[in-house]
C-alpha cells in the first residue's frame, strides 16, 4: 500500500564524460570512463585520474599497438584493479599502475563479466564465444553459446520442474501442453546479454538462436557448465536481469501486442509476468538492494524515461515515471537505496528513494490512496477493510500519477 517519494537528488555536471567511449559505476559511487585506448577513474571530489593508456604502456603486444583498441573493462574491487578486454584478444590486469597481460583470447574481446563475488570471470569473445577463468586466470570452461549442450542435468533429470509436472490450478490439463513456438518474423536483436545471480552460483546467457528465429536463454553455474535452457518463448527481447533477492530472472517480452515484464525460474520454466506499456520500449531493468523497487529504463522515439515500480501481493504496480532529457548511459542501484545514473551530455544524477504511506488527516474515513500509473487506488480504512492491491474507489487520469495530496479536513467546502 505503499508509493514511492524521491525524497533527495542531485546532479553533478561532469565535462570528461561527454566524450566517454564507455561508462561504469563502481559500488562506491564513483566512476570508471573510457575512450579507445584509455581509461579513467574518476572521484567526483577530484580529478580524474590515468589508469592506462595504451599508447605509452610498455606491454609487448603482439601487434602495433596503434591497431589496438580498448573494448571492454571491468572493475576488480578486492584488488582494486581493473580486467581490460583488446581488439587484438588479448586480456590486462592493471593494478597499482602495472600493466600485464593476465590471458589471451583469440578473437576481440567484446564484453568482461565479473562475478558478484569477484571468483569468476566470464569473457564473450568474437560474437558467440564463452571463456570462464578464475581470479587467477585459470580456464574452467569454453565453450560456443549456440553449441553447447546439456550433459550434467540430463543424467539426474527425472521430470520434476518440467511444464508437464506442474500444478496448473484452474487452467488446467490443457496448460501443461508444451505448444509449438513459432519464431519471431521481425526479430532483429542478435545481442548477447550476460548476468550473473547475486550469490555467484549462476549466470544466465541471452541470446538469439537463429535456427528458430527466438531469442533464448541458457543458464551456467559458476565453473560455465549449462545446466538449464529456458523453454521456447515468443518474443523475448535482449534485456535480462535477476532479481537481487536471487529466486527469479527478469526479461521483457513482447506477446499478443501487449508488452509484459516477465520472470523466469532457474529451471527454465516462465514465472509470471505483468504488462507495461506497450508505447515504450525496455533498455534496461535494474533491481535494488532487496528487490522490493524495479526500475525499468525505457525510451520512445522522443524522450528516455525511468518506471520505478513495486509489487504487493504478487501484483506490481508504476509508482513513478521520470521523463530524462538525456539519453541514459547507464544506470546502478547503490546499498544507500540510491539510484546512479549518467546521461550522454555529462551528467551524473544521484537519486535517493523512499516508501511512504499516503493517508488522509485524522477526523476523516481514513483513506489510504495508491499510485498505479495513470490511477489512484483509495480505501476507506473506517468504512471497510479491502487488502491491497484491492480497492474501494478508482480515480483515473489521463498521464502518470506523480503524487497525492489531500486538503485538510477543516478546510473543506
Amino acid at each position: 500500500m505503499k508509493n514511492l517519494k524521491l525524497h533527495k537528488s542531485k546532479v553533478i555536471h561532469v565535462e570528461q564524460l561527454k566524450d566517454a567511449t564507455s561508462v561504469q559505476i563502481i559500488s562506491n559511487g564513483e566512476l570508471c570512463y573510457s575512450t579507445k585506448d584509455t581509461i579513467w577513474r574518476l572521484n567526483l571530489n577530484e580529478q580524474p585520474r590515468l589508469v592506462v593508456d595504451l599508447s605509452t604502456t610498455d606491454v609487448p603486444f603482439s601487434v602495433d599497438v596503434d591497431t589496438i583498441k580498448i573494448t571492454s573493462y571491468s572493475y576488480y574491487e578486492p584488488w582494486d584493479s581493473f580486467v581490460v578486454g583488446c581488439s587484438n584478444g588479448d586480456v590486462l590486469l592493471i593494478q597499482d599502475n602495472i600493466v600485464e597481460i593476465a590471458y589471451k583470447c583469440e578473437n576481440i574481446v567484446s564484453n568482461i563479466l565479473c562475478s558478484p563475488d569477484f571468483e569468476r570471470i566470464v569473457l564473450l569473445t568474437g560474437k558467440e564465444h564463452i571463456t570462464v577463468v578464475t581470479d587467477c586466470f585459470e580456464i574452467l570452461n569454453n565453450f560456443d553459446i549456440i553449441k553447447v549442450e546439456l550433459t550434467e542435468k540430463l543424467l539426474v533429470n527425472v521430470g520434476w520442474g518440467k511444464k508437464e509436472t506442474q500444478f496448473h490450478g484452474s487452467e488446467g490439463k490443457d496448460k501443461r501442453v508444451v505448444k509449438e513456438v513459432i519464431g519471431d518474423g521481425d526479430h532483429s536483436d542478435d545481442s548477447i546479454n550476460i548476468c550473473w545471480r547475486p550469490d555467484s552460483l549462476l549466470f544466465a546467457i541471452g541470446f538469439l538462436d537463429k535456427v528458430v528465429n527466438l531469442r533464448s536463454i541458457k543458464i551456467f553455474n559458476k565453473d560455465g557448465i549449462l545446466q538449464y535452457i529456458s523453454e521456447p518463448l515468443p518474443g523475448v527481447e535482449a534485456v535480462l536481469s535477476w532479481k537481487t533477492t536471487k529466486e527469479l530472472l527478469s526479461f521483457s517480452q513482447h506477446t499478443n501486442e501487449k508488452y509484459f515484464i516477465s520472470f523466469m525460474e532457474k529451471n527454465g520454466l516462465k514465472h509470471g509476468d505483468f504488462e507495461i506499456p506497450s508505447t515504450i520500449n525496455v533498455k534496461q531493468l535494474l533491481w535494488n538492494h532487496d528487490s522490493s523497487i524495479l526500475c525499468v529504463q525505457c525510451d520512445d522515439l522522443d524522450r528516455n524515461y525511468l518506471l520505478f515500480l513495486s509489487c504487493t501481493n504478487y501484483a506490481w504496480q508504476i509508482k513513478k515515471w521520470m521523463t530524462i532529457e538525456n539519453k541514459i548511459i547507464t544506470a546502478k542501484w547503490l546499498l544507500d537505496n540510491s539510484l546512479r545514473l549518467i546521461t550522454n551530455n555529462g551528467n551524473y544524477y544521484t537519486l535517493y528513494w523512499s516508501e511512504t504511506l499516503c493517508t488522509s488527516s485524522p477526523g476523516t474515513q481514513d483513506w489510504v490512496a495508491v499510485i498505479d500509473y495513470c490511477s489512484v487506488l483509495l480505501t476507506p480504512f473506517k468504512q471497510v477493510i479491502i487488502p491491497p492491491p484491492m480497492y474501494d474507489v478508482k480515480l483515473t487520469i489521463e498521464s502518470p500519477v506523480d503524487s497525492i495530496l489531500y486538503m485538510p479536513h477543516n478546510q473543506r467546502p
